[in-house]
């Protein structure tokens, strides 16, 4: 889960792994609010609203 409050500039532009259990998709957060994290997933120009207890960073840039 990633925790909004604690998000910071250099946080945009950051692999994260969305898995809520048979789908995982991987992307890269583009912004946030206090309520959602946003997420350009397979290149898409536009973040999507996600929600941050559905993602994780990423580590090692390979979605693991």
């Amino acid at each position: 889960m990633i925790d909004i409050s604690k998000l910071i500039e250099k946080d945009k532009g950051r692999e994260v792994v969305f898995d809520d259990g048979p789908k995982r998709e991987f992307g890269i957060i583009s912004s946030w609010n206090e309520r959602f994290v946003f997420v350009k997933y397979n290149g898409s120009q536009h973040g999507k609203a996600t929600r941050p207890e559905d993602l994780r960073f990423s580590i090692g840039g390979n979605g693991e």
